[in-house]
């Protein structure tokens, strides 16, 4: 037996769900929620509101980790023998330049030449 879908396709009537869509869950908000149960050993329900929320308990974990790992680890740098160029595009040596301190955090020193004429050197 072939499915059908009941509800009908109308871009005339489609905003309200383009909206709901865009909506975005920010870190504040997960103290704000109650706590329905657990589904599954791995999801936690949840209410805001009227809003009903699946959250993903292995996700949510690796997420703190990752980002607690983040702002807490300081990883030892280790100079190479000789500097490497890197051939970046301006772009990504934008990227770079804008990240410094993420970098350095992670064990990534560069040199960049102020006068704009070379890409930045890892060292």
């Amino acid at each position: 037996v072939q499915g059908r879908f009941k509800a009908k396709i109308r871009p005339d009537q489609s905003s309200a769900a383009e909206e709901e869509l865009r909506r975005e869950i920010s870190k504040d908000m997960f103290q704000r929620m109650d706590i329905i149960g657990q589904f599954n050993l791995g999801f936690i329900i949840t209410k805001l509101g009227r809003d009903l929320f699946i959250v993903d308990q292995h996700a949510t974990d690796e997420k703190y980790n990752f980002e607690r790992l983040q702002r807490e680890t300081v990883l030892k740098h280790q100079t190479m023998i000789a500097p490497k160029p890197l051939e970046l595009t301006a772009i990504n040596e934008m990227v770079v330049m804008d990240n410094l301190n993420i970098f350095k955090m992670n064990g990534f020193h560069f040199h960049i030449n102020e006068n704009g004429k070379s890409t930045p050197t890892y060292w």
